[in-house]
């Protein structure tokens, strides 16, 4: 057996360590020189995409049509029949349409980490302001460090200005005092 360093065997154990608190795909990537490199993909339908972790954009819809039971054997897509041989050979294959609805994120994006709200935007998607109460995902642009909708978006910029030039609430104005002479 090969010497092995001090700091070797702390790496590595490290690399082990942290690989076994994370999910598997995402360990892989982590412990695994030579597998193929995995990256982000979104899945999903034209209301709602979900990040995936793949080797390819095949492999993202399969998870995605096996996760949300948008397989041919779930639901024939010629006749709408489950379990339909007559018109599909394979009854784990996603829906045709599943693949039309998704992306791939840039593929710099780090595997050790789901994509962010920013990353979203910057893919072009909706996502939920992180501002108010609604919930559901709107059009929303990143703004110190926030995705905000076109309402919080113009508050949070006359914030920012008041801040900037010390008239916030709370602040005390600072004004020169006239005093007429006589």
């Amino acid at each position: 057996m090969g010497n092995m360093s001090r700091r070797g065997f702390l790496g590595r154990s490290t690399a082990l360590a942290a690989a076994a608190m994370m999910p598997i795909p995402k360990a892989m990537a982590l412990v695994a020189q030579s597998t193929p490199s995995l990256q982000w993909f979104a899945v999903g339908t034209d209301e709602f995409l979900y990040p995936y972790l793949a080797t390819s954009m095949e492999n993202a819809v399969a998870q995605y049509a096996t996760e949300y039971g948008r397989t041919v054997g779930d639901e024939c897509p010629e006749c709408g029949d489950a379990s339909c041989f007559e018109h599909n050979d394979d009854l784990d294959a996603a829906l045709p349409w599943i693949k039309d609805n998704g992306f791939a994120f840039d593929s710099d994006l780090p595997v050790d980490r789901d994509p962010s709200l920013a990353e979203w935007i910057k893919a072009g998607c909706n996502v939920p302001c992180e501002a108010c109460d609604y919930g559901e995902p709107t059009e929303c642009r990143m703004f110190e460090g926030k995705a905000l909708c076109e309402e919080c978006l113009q508050i949070a910029r006359t914030d920012r200005l008041d801040r900037i030039v010390g008239t916030a609430p709370g602040t005390p104005i600072n004004q020169p005092r006239w005093h007429l002479s006589s």
